[in-house]
């Protein structure tokens, strides 16, 4: 992530199994809490749902990282339950891609 010419941070995704992504994000301390982070996930989200196919987004914090586990839940990342990995407790985060709708079907012989 760069802005005005200055790196920030990165946004990193790894593709663990079929249409299945890992991400990773970190910003630098002095960016933080500007709005950076969510935009760069958002668009990451975004890209990866729309160019790679992609129908499950994962992220790993950890649990006293109270920063990062708001921004995936802002995101609209859902919440695993917590687990110990390594002596750390890490919670999950989890992103569906919508399932795809119909549009309505307004032809005039459905019409009454």
């Amino acid at each position: 992530l760069e802005h005005q010419g200055e790196r920030e941070g990165y946004v990193r995704a790894q593709e663990i199994e079929a249409q299945t992504w890992l991400l990773s994000i970190a910003l630098c301390a002095r960016f933080q809490g500007r709005g950076h982070g969510a935009w760069a996930l958002r668009e990451a989200s975004r890209l990866l749902f729309e160019a790679r196919n992609a129908r499950c987004l994962m992220a790993e914090v950890i649990e006293a990282n109270a920063a990062a586990r708001q921004l995936f839940e802002v995101a609209g990342f859902i919440q695993k339950p917590v687990e110990a990995q390594e002596g750390l407790d890490i919670a999950r985060f989890t992103l569906y891609a919508e399932t795809p709708r119909r549009p309505a079907d307004h032809s005039p012989s459905k019409r009454r």
